[in-house]
């Protein structure tokens, strides 16, 4: 079984506009409108397969509402702590020629009667699942060694993608069998170089004791780290991307739910870098472009680096 984790879901709005116009008026068309953040997307993923996942966080207001409302249509089970305050909106403006603009709410300040009880409900329910994610974001007002305390008492597969002090916390605290940033949040966090990141990778991931770590590169594929070897992705066929937002999450998801059914590490993997690259030529985060992602299998390969 599956749980996923997102502390700061969000309504996740898709635009598309031309150009954004400054100290204009700009008429925008809406392309997608569906619950998200980080760990939702990785749901969804998993869903696409026909995986059962079930989905939880924080969540409040009408937003929450239409939040837990709509999980269940995509077959996605809604298991969230209900606190006070209006859970976010994110918007994603796609505009011409590739350009991206992003727009994020904070989210709701999680006092610290809501943030206690969620510990207990947590450590509850996670006993029932064999494969954990956690992603995204840490809501406002949650002290600084929250996530260790949320994490620590979990037995099941981990899987993170979460970035910064955070995630170093966790890493200090216990083994983790998976970790997935992209390149930025990678160097970020661990306060590294681009031009060393397959030394780096390597260093960090015998560091920490991770068994398994995927660094997405965008365009130029992802490393893998896997049994102490090194891999790299390359897809031989090219794709025009639409929204590549949520792509690593469809990763997630997919290499999850493939793992769940006993398959091969780096088979999970190669069908995750196809589904996150059929991701990109849809507007919706973590759902799976299904012809084009049966078609990409064919050109996705992992090759041994070191």
């Amino acid at each position: 079984m599956i749980l996923t984790v997102t502390l700061n879901p969000a309504i996740d709005k898709v635009v598309e506009l031309k150009k954004l116009k400054k100290n204009s008026l700009n008429r925008i068309k809406v392309v997608s409108v569906l619950p998200g953040g980080k760990g939702i997307n990785v749901a969804r993923g998993i869903a696409s397969f026909g995986g059962s996942v079930t989905a939880t966080g924080f969540i409040g207001g009408y937003n929450g509402r239409y939040i837990v409302n709509s999980l269940p249509q995509e077959g996605i089970k809604p298991h969230f702590f209900p606190i006070e305050g209006e859970s976010r909106i994110c918007l994603i403006i796609l505009q011409d020629k590739g350009v991206i603009t992003e727009i994020y709410e904070e989210g709701p300040e999680i006092d610290n009667n809501s943030a206690e009880s969620y510990l207990s409900f947590f450590q509850e329910i996670c006993q029932q699942y064999n494969y954990i994610s956690f992603s995204g974001s840490i809501p406002n007002g949650l002290p600084e060694n929250y996530l260790p305390r949320l994490i620590e008492p979990v037995q099941a597969n981990l899987f993170l993608d979460i970035t910064g002090k955070p995630l170093l916390d966790v890493l200090l605290l216990k083994s983790i069998y998976f970790l997935k940033l992209n390149q930025k949040e990678f160097c970020e966090t661990f306060t590294i170089k681009n031009n060393d990141l397959e030394n780096q990778m390597v260093k960090i991931a015998f560091y920490y004791n991770l068994s398994n770590l995927i660094i997405t590169l965008g365009e130029e594929g992802v490393l893998v780290y896997h049994k102490k070897k090194l891999y790299r992705s390359y897809c031989e066929k090219k794709i025009h991307p639409l929204n590549p937002i949520g792509a690593g999450d469809a990763l997630l998801g997919t290499l999850i739910y493939h793992l769940s059914l006993g398959q091969p590490f780096l088979e999970a993997c190669k069908k995750a870098v196809a589904a996150s690259i059929s991701n990109t030529t849809i507007f919706e985060g973590g759902r799976i472009n299904f012809p084009v992602y049966n078609d990409l299998l064919k050109y996705t390969f992992l090759e041994k680096i070191a």
